[in-house]
């Protein structure tokens, strides 16, 4: 599943498939949450945003009535995603306030934290609310790089450099997204390999360095 989830979320959806039959027949709860939401991820990225809210509730029911909270979390995250995704901004910033605030209690939980401030700057940024954007960008930053955490590190960043593309700091958002696509083909990770280097291009295109924006776009289709 995790192999295959980025490059081809279809075949990784017949995994999920496999474990979750695996853990019904365990009767083993906290796989079959896991499962569940493997294939919601793999419908998510897949376009197949109804099931994939399907199999996301599904998980969510099993982790909430389990006591898992982090795991919980880990799902509400990509329920919002699909928010984010659909869209509808309005229930997607609802649900990060009211979980920002539900895992900053006792024990923060800055995984979970980070994820939902990367997903809220990814909301303002679609609404043109730009300094809200940066302030959530950067406080997912700060979660990323205090738990060392290069994947989050790399998300956080791209999502920093479209918010400089659309502030006008072409610059900037090429020399982030640089970056993020340094980090990605060491992944070999070819949707956000892909992802990159339209976003690279775009900012050439913008800034009228017509001979780069060509080579990057041309590499991306």
């Amino acid at each position: 599943y995790n192999a295959y989830l980025e490059s081809e979320p279809k075949n990784a959806l017949s995994y999920s498939q496999k474990a979750l039959e695996m853990a019904q027949k365990l009767d083993y709860k906290p796989g079959i949450a896991k499962s569940y939401h493997h294939k919601g991820k793999s419908l998510l990225i897949a376009r197949d945003l109804d099931t994939a809210q399907d199999y996301f509730e599904k998980s969510v029911a099993i982790y909430k009535a389990l006591g898992y909270f982090h795991q919980q979390g880990l799902v509400i995250v990509d329920l919002i995603q699909l928010d984010y995704v659909t869209p509808n901004y309005k229930r997607a910033l609802s649900r990060i306030s009211e979980n920002v605030t539900a895992y900053s209690k006792s024990q923060p939980d800055s995984l979970i934290l980070l994820k939902l401030y990367n997903v809220q700057a990814k909301v303002y940024m679609r609404q043109t609310n730009y300094e809200q954007g940066f302030k959530s960008a950067f406080k997912a930053l700060t979660f990323a790089e205090g738990l060392k955490l290069d994947q989050e590190i790399a998300r956080t960043k791209s999502t920093l450099s479209n918010l400089y593309h659309y502030t006008n700091n072409k610059v900037k958002s090429i020399e982030l997204k640089k970056e993020v696509l340094a980090y990605y083909r060491k992944q070999n990770n070819k949707r956000r390999i892909g992802h990159a280097l339209n976003d690279i291009g775009n900012s050439y295109y913008v800034i009228e360095e017509y001979d780069r924006a060509l080579a990057y776009l041309e590499e991306c289709l």
